[in-house]
């Protein structure tokens, strides 16, 4: 799913979890979403959650925050996308500050 330099640092300002991303980047991930989802279907998936993940949207980007570790969580891509309506894909932040310093190098 490709995003413009100005889409990308956008996604970047609306990260709603700034305190998880200074303190632990590689666990706040963010799903580069195919179109954006309803607040219904993001409330949905929010309801979803069994485990202590986050979960916010904000156009086309879901946020999320995996406390203890993704490998583990039930919180999955599949279970993501199914309850957004939409395909996606994620990035920890530590790879989203990486690409952008990329992005900014441009």
């Amino acid at each position: 799913f490709v995003r413009t330099a100005r889409d990308w640092r956008a996604m970047v300002a609306d990260n709603p979890f700034r305190v998880e991303a200074e303190r632990d980047p590689g666990h706040l991930l963010v799903m580069f979403l195919k179109q954006a989802p309803t607040r219904e279907a993001v409330t949905a998936l929010q309801r979803a959650i069994t485990g202590r993940e986050v979960v916010r949207a904000e156009g086309r980007h879901a946020y999320l925050v995996y406390p203890d570790g993704v490998g583990r969580s039930r919180l999955t891509s599949a279970l993501i996308e199914k309850h957004l309506g939409t395909r996606g894909t994620g990035r920890n932040w530590n790879t989203v500050q990486k690409l952008g310093a990329l992005v900014e190098a441009l």
